[in-house]
């Protein structure tokens, strides 16, 4: 709950207003560790990997008043959970931990290499049919910038739409190689990703979306041309615009 209303004051560039009550969440998030360290409940440790700790770091304070305190309390417990849960669940060495070298996915409960975004298979998981297609995965798993809901969200609605379909940690995309550009265009645009000068980042969704050179070639002209109103708009680009909106 404090993760949340902290988030909605990062998102708003607000100070957060704390409750008197609010003090005991250091409390609670040592029992939640003693919790984890007792029991290894990998779900646990997953959900308390999706908090954002780059949040709880901006609203640390830097007075040794009871909350700031308690903040300081939830970070090194969540920091000691993602530790945790690296070593128990994916059994990466302490040394790659010291140097973060991985990382829990936020929204995927998956573990990734933080500098290149190669998926580590989960060898704890009891579910042969996960370990197969985690085993099995492409070596390049989603792109960090895709961890965000709002993706999920938009890639969730192009699965529906059956403009995609999952393959391993990613996605294949089966539509046309112009409404993938225009895609691009747009959700990258919704996404707030873009490259420096404000370039298409076709190397993250040509990774993310399993498309070859020759279709991201295609899909560049096409684009290019749409957006200087010379072709007109391809077929689904209504669909597109909607997910964008």
């Amino acid at each position: 709950m404090l993760v949340d209303d902290l988030k909605l004051c990062y998102e708003n560039d607000s100070q957060p207003d704390f409750m008197p009550d609010d003090v005991k969440l250091g409390m609670y998030a040592e029992e939640i560790l003693a919790y984890i360290r007792d029991k290894r409940d990998e779900d646990v440790m997953i959900d308390c990997c999706k908090i954002n700790r780059a949040i709880l770091y901006r609203f640390m304070g830097t007075h040794g008043d009871a909350m700031s305190m308690a903040l300081l309390l939830i970070r090194r417990c969540l920091w000691k959970i993602h530790n945790y849960a690296l070593s128990t669940i994916w059994a990466v060495s302490r040394e790659d931990i010291e140097n973060c070298t991985y990382y829990v996915n936020s929204y995927d409960g998956v573990c990734r290499n933080s500098k290149t975004g190669e998926l580590l298979p989960r060898p704890t998981n009891n579910n042969p049919d996960e370990v197969a297609s985690l085993t099995n995965a492409p070596l390049w798993g989603l792109p960090s910038e895709f961890d965000k809901p709002e993706a999920k969200t938009i890639f969730d609605e192009l699965l529906k739409l059956k403009y995609c379909k999952r393959h391993g940690a990613v996605y294949q995309w089966t539509g046309t190689n112009a409404l993938f550009g225009y895609m691009v265009w747009k959700v990258s645009d919704k996404l707030e990703i873009r490259h420096d000068n404000d370039r298409l980042p076709w190397d993250i969704f040509q990774r993310a979306f399993s498309m070859t050179t020759t279709q991201i070639r295609t899909a560049k002209n096409t684009t290019s041309k749409v957006k200087n109103k010379q072709q007109n708009e391809p077929t689904g680009y209504d669909d597109i615009d909607r997910l964008c909106k």
